[in-house]
Order: structure tokens, then sequence, then C-alpha cells
């Protein structure tokens, strides 16, 4: 399942994570559900959204924090930089991550950082 959130040979990064990680990776798998949350989502992403979508991003007026990567198979980098363009205050921070899950993984530390730095900016 890992393997079809990155653009990446799961070859390529699998490795760089402990036990503990993998761990994690089982563990939400094992939980996940998609209700009807994730349905609104996919329905917010179709084009014909678009319009709609971005007048509410546009309103949006709280300091924003994006997060993103390029090798995310689950979600194209292309829907970070539209929040960021739509939204005023939003901050676009690239990450390394080699999934989806950002959170998991050597990953970890660069969206720790990116968090840090974004509230102290915010405060």
């Amino acid at each position: 399942m890992l393997g079809a959130l990155s653009n990446r040979p799961i070859d390529d990064w699998w490795h760089t994570w402990s036990e503990e990680d993998r761990s994690h990776a089982r563990q939400l798998f094992k939980t996940m559900a998609s209700g009807s949350g994730f349905v609104n989502d996919l329905r917010q992403g179709r084009s014909d959204r678009r319009a709609y979508r971005e007048l509410f991003e546009s309103l949006v007026r709280c300091p924003t924090l994006v997060t993103a990567s390029r090798d995310d198979a689950g979600v194209a980098f292309a829907h970070a930089e539209d929040f960021a363009r739509t939204i005023p205050t939003a901050t676009l921070v690239e990450l390394d991550a080699p999934s989806h899950l950002f959170w998991i993984g050597p990953a970890r530390a660069q969206v720790q950082e990116a968090l840090t730095s974004f509230i102290t900016a915010a405060t």
C-alpha cells in the first residue's frame, strides 16, 4: 500500500524508515477508514468546483501553513501550489518526504522544523 503513495520506487527510501516508523505506518493502515469527509475532499477537488473552492480559500485570513512533497503520489504538488496561490496568508513548504505519509520517517524532522518556524513567526 505504501508504495502506491510515492512517486519514487519504494526500494529507494523504505530502508530509511526505522522499525518504529514501519510499525506506525502499519497501525495507520489498520485503523484507516474512508468516510464522508474523504468523499467531500474529493468532491471539492474537482475542476468544476474550482471557482467555488478558490472563493472560499481567498477568504482565509489566518496564517496558513501548506506542506507538500513532489514525491507524494497521493496528492499532486499542484494542489499545494494552488493553496499557496489562493490563500492570501499561505506559506508553502516543500518537503523531501518520499511519500504521502510525510509525518513518518526521516522527513518528520523537516516537518517539525517547518511547524516550529511557522508558529514562531506567527506569534
